[in-house]
């Protein structure tokens, strides 16, 4: 009772700890529980820190790449265009060069041959597909003189080279080229263009068919203005029945 007691013959004096350490050592396991508790949200918040800074990297990296994309492919369209307007150009000249070269005999209406002149707005827009192998090769000679005029030699084709210059950049291309010129220099006359079928009888039905040929859409080549309007060709169905070529 009074804090002493008696074990064998020892004395053993117990005193009870003071109430303030009590206190204090609850104080501190709590902090530890706390601690750990800190210790765990610490992890989570970093965790998902990164988990949110992925996500974000991930984001900007599509968004490069998207970007990249297309500008890649602008740039892609771009050569394209260029590559199509160049050899567009080297057809063109093709097409200015004398077909008679130095192996034929002179042009059978002499070399100072002209055509009417031909006066923009006043007279209706034309082309013409000649054979020239047509009428003993006069063909290649009318085409020899079209050749040494400003107008006529940018719309007078050479039916064949025509047929098998197919090829993107090709005389096909060309000649659609100057027909939709053609179509809206008539249209602005209010009339319809004409094309010139120059040959025997089956070059009527073979203008006919370039004229088709040329007109058919082809959607791999929208950039170069072969769009399908709706009904397989690249002229609308207005555009057909007020334009298509008279021959």
């Amino acid at each position: 009772d009074d804090g002493h007691r008696d074990v064998g013959c020892k004395e053993i004096h117990l005193e009870s700890p003071p109430a303030e350490e009590i206190l204090n050592s609850s104080d501190l396991a709590q902090e530890d529980i706390g601690n750990e508790d800190g210790k765990t949200d610490r992890t989570s918040r970093i965790s998902h820190h990164s988990t949110v800074d992925e996500e974000v990297r991930e984001a900007i990296l599509e968004e490069e790449k998207q970007k990249w994309e297309v500008e890649n492919a602008e740039r892609l369209r771009n050569d394209l265009r260029q590559t199509w307007m160049a050899d567009l150009e080297n057809t063109r000249k093709t097409m200015h060069e004398d077909p008679a070269g130095t192996h034929r005999p002179a042009n059978r209406y002499g070399t100072d041959a002209t055509l009417p002149h031909f006066e923009a707005g006043k007279h209706i827009p034309i082309l013409a597909l000649i054979n020239p192998l047509s009428g003993a090769m006069a063909g290649t000679d009318i085409l020899g003189v079209c050749k040494h005029e400003p107008y006529y030699k940018e719309r007078c084709f050479n039916i064949l080279d025509v047929v098998r210059g197919q090829q993107r950049g090709g005389m096909l291309d060309v000649f659609r080229i100057e027909l939709g010129k053609a179509k809206d220099e008539a249209k602005a006359m209010g009339a319809r263009p004409r094309v010139i079928s120059g040959g025997g009888d089956g070059t009527g039905s073979f203008a006919l068919f370039i004229i088709f040929l040329a007109l058919k859409a082809d959607n791999t080549r929208i950039d170069d203005g072969l769009e399908d309007t709706g009904n397989g060709f690249t002229w609308t169905d207005q555009e057909l029945t007020e334009s298509f070529p008279a021959i």
